[in-house]
């Protein structure tokens, strides 16, 4: 199963995505921030990365800098 981890700082957002990914068969975990998804991603590897860009602390395009890496 392909697994994704969805990183957002809004609850509803973060809800509307995973049960829209989960109906069609993908396995979600998700962060509620920037820091929190950094460390799932170093934990876990993922086939795929969404992440909110306007985050407090750690933003998105911090995330996306260090995924690349």
């Amino acid at each position: 199963m392909r697994k994704i981890l969805v990183i957002d700082d809004e609850t509803s957002i973060t809800q509307l995505i995973q049960e829209a990914l989960r109906m069609v068969g993908y396995e979600v975990e998700v962060a509620y921030n920037g820091r929190e998804g950094l460390r799932k991603f170093d934990d876990r590897p993922y086939d795929l990365v969404i992440t909110d860009i306007c985050m407090p602390g750690v933003n998105g395009n911090s995330v996306a800098r260090h995924i690349r890496c």
